[in-house]
């Protein structure tokens, strides 16, 4: 667990600064246009050459760079020069310079400061710099802030070939604010970071960065950097990780965006082999993995896992693609914890339309699956291995054109379905339930508390229902089914609300796809969406943290119906398992102001007439 996950960049700014700038730092200034004596003292007299200030510099000191082009050669068109950044230095781009009214009025938008890698005839890549900057042995307090890093083509032997714009080695730094655009590498496009380098790396836009093998954008090896926050357009590796490639590492990704990204056999967006992977609340959208040869095990349109323990969270996968397998994701022999995702319109030409599954261990939890398709097997998931649980999902409309499951294939290993809806889920036999669920080989199947279409019983399970989950528009306004207008959360009467399993152990930090907790109301609710209800005998019947006019309509309805079944619990503000005048005057008197009920009681699940919630 990195110390600054989550926390808001202008506070590790913050401290990395104080930090770095002791009582007897230096500010240093750099501009390409500077006419005074260049020796950094002021912005008349600022370096011109970047590399000069670099040298000049101390552990503590800031660096600010004016608008301008600077390139690590020093004017020689040696490609194995770079800027080599030293430990403790803050280095800042978008100054205006010496000739503007107010030289520290900072914009890196407008004041576009670049370090280029195009040392030799302008245009022609294959002259420029191995690699643009290096940073080895740098500590947390280093910051490299506002710059854009551009044409670094680390196409030489080793280590010239890992890292067109930064080549890292046990590298503590934080890089914030940054564009890496056009850069190339055999690893590492734009970054790579091996020994041990942990790299913070936020509000940064990776842009057409392309690698030989291994991450269009990033490759760690043994590294562990934590990515926030950043954008990922149009990398490409020809091997693995279209933006991202890590292995035996801690990686975590979280509130990015990666879209357009491709390699040509593992991971459209991000590959990650051996150590742990955190991916959360990230989106990703038309990255895709293309390939006419024979490859096995290739596909995973957006993230391939290969040997490695991945957590992805609250993510959502839309319109990616993969001539393969995995459209959305790959999980080869890995322990995958999949939860509170959505996955749209995912398209694999062979198996797993959105997540193709063997070997392993792994749980689906809380996730929604609509519209995928699969030419072969599982329009949503296939499984061919392992053990994988899929509980509390929705997995509706996914299709193939055989005979593999519309919903879920199964060609081996040990799988569990539990509190989930499969429905309108399609293949060559049309939508019974071997087009929801169908196996053809592995320890057989258990299904329990689901609403899945045309069940028959032939699985094993209990508390499944066959009637429709009743949602508020599956296919949305353009009536398509895995489109952005989708909705899919169920209306309050739903046969699924209050319907899942009444002795389900909820992990602390499980939600729905909505983020939202579970359990709301009386008991779980079937797939991925968790119908709002406030605590058991709270009164809170909307889940809004009052009793208060609000919750009038509903508390009347479990009074005196219609009821919805998440309510009766709610509603029974003295326990005593029935919901009467003697709850009403509690309500009424809550509502009013005149007392102030606790909203975390919870008294026994059970209902009037002794029907379980």
């Amino acid at each position: 667990m990195r110390v600054f996950r989550r926390c808001p960049f202008p506070w590790q700014v913050a401290v990395a600064l104080a930090v770095a700038s002791p009582v007897a730092a230096d500010i240093i200034r750099v501009d390409s246009n500077a006419p005074g004596g260049n020796n950094g003292s002021s912005w008349i007299d600022a370096f011109v050459d970047l590399r000069d200030a670099l040298l000049a510099a101390k552990s503590g000191d800031e660096i600010r760079i004016a608008a301008g082009t600077y390139r690590p050669d020093h004017g020689t068109g040696i490609r194995t020069e770079s800027f080599v950044l030293p430990d403790g230095i803050v280095l800042l781009g978008g100054y205006p310079g010496h000739a503007a009214p107010d030289p520290d009025l900072r914009n890196p938008v407008a004041n576009r400061t670049i370090l280029s890698g195009d040392i030799g005839v302008s245009g022609d890549t294959t002259d420029n710099t191995y690699r643009i900057l290096v940073a080895s042995n740098t500590g947390a307090s280093t910051l490299l802030d506002g710059l854009v890093f551009s044409g670094g083509r680390a196409d030489a032997a080793f280590p010239n070939n890992y890292g067109g714009a930064i080549y890292g080695s046990s590298a503590q730094l934080f890089i914030h604010d940054c564009e890496f655009s056009d850069n190339f590498a055999l690893a590492g496009g734009a970054i790579h970071m091996s020994n041990g380098s942990a790299p913070t790396i936020t509000s940064c836009a990776f842009l057409r960065n392309t690698a030989q093998n291994f991450g269009g954008a990033i490759n760690g090896n043994a590294a562990s950097p934590f990515i926030d926050a950043c954008e990922f357009f149009d990398n490409r590796s020809e091997s693995s990780g279209g933006a991202i490639s890590t292995s035996a590492g801690a990686p975590e990704i979280w509130n990015s965006t990666f879209e357009n990204n491709s390699t040509q056999f593992f991971g459209g967006a991000v590959y990650s082999f051996q150590g742990t992977i955190d991916v959360v609340a990230s989106t990703f959208r038309d990255n895709y993995v293309f390939n006419d040869v024979s490859q096995g095990f290739d596909g995973g349109g957006a993230l391939y896992f290969d040997s490695v323990s991945p957590t992805v969270s609250g993510c959502r996968f839309v319109d990616n693609f993969t001539t393969d397998d995995g459209s959305a994701i790959f999980s080869r022999s890995s322990t995958l914890n999949l939860r509170a995702s959505v996955f749209l319109n995912n398209f694999a030409g062979s198996d797993g339309g959105a997540l193709r599954y063997t070997a392993g261990t792994g749980l689906v939890r809380s996730c929604l699956m609509v519209g995928n398709t699969a030419l072969s097997r599982g329009g949503a998931i296939d499984m061919s291995g392992g053990s994988l649980v899929v509980a509390n999902s929705t997995i509706v409309a996914n299709r193939i054109y055989g005979l593999g499951g519309g919903g879920i294939s199964i060609t081996g290993g040990t799988p569990l379905l539990r509190n989930s809806v499969l429905w309108s889920n399609s293949d060559a036999s049309g939508t019974n339930e071997p087009a929801q669920v169908r196996q053809f080989a592995g320890t057989p199947i258990i299904v329990d508390y689901c609403c899945m279409q045309a069940w028959t019983g032939s699985l094993q399970g209990i508390g499944n229902i066959s009637v429709p989950p009743t949602f508020v528009d599956a296919d949305g306004p353009d009536n398509v089914f895995g489109t952005d207008d989708d909705d899919l959360h169920l209306r309050p009467f739903s046969p699924c609300v209050n319907g899942g399993d009444p002795v389900e152990v909820i992990p602390p930090d499980d939600n729905d796809m909505d983020g939202q907790g579970r359990v709301m109301g009386c008991r779980i609710d079937i797939g991925a969406d968790e119908f709002p209800a406030g605590q058991p005998g709270s009164g809170d019947m909307n889940a809004d943290g009052v009793v208060n006019g609000a919750d009038l309509q509903r508390f009347t309805g479990a009074l005196v119906g219609p009821a919805i079944a998440a309510d009766l619990c709610v509603a029974d503000l003295n326990a005593d398992l029935v919901v009467d005048q003697l709850d009403e005057a509690i309500f009424l008197s809550a509502a009013s102001g005149l007392i102030v009920l606790p909203l975390n009681n919870s008294f026994p699940a059970i209902v009037p007439n002794g029907v379980n919630r």
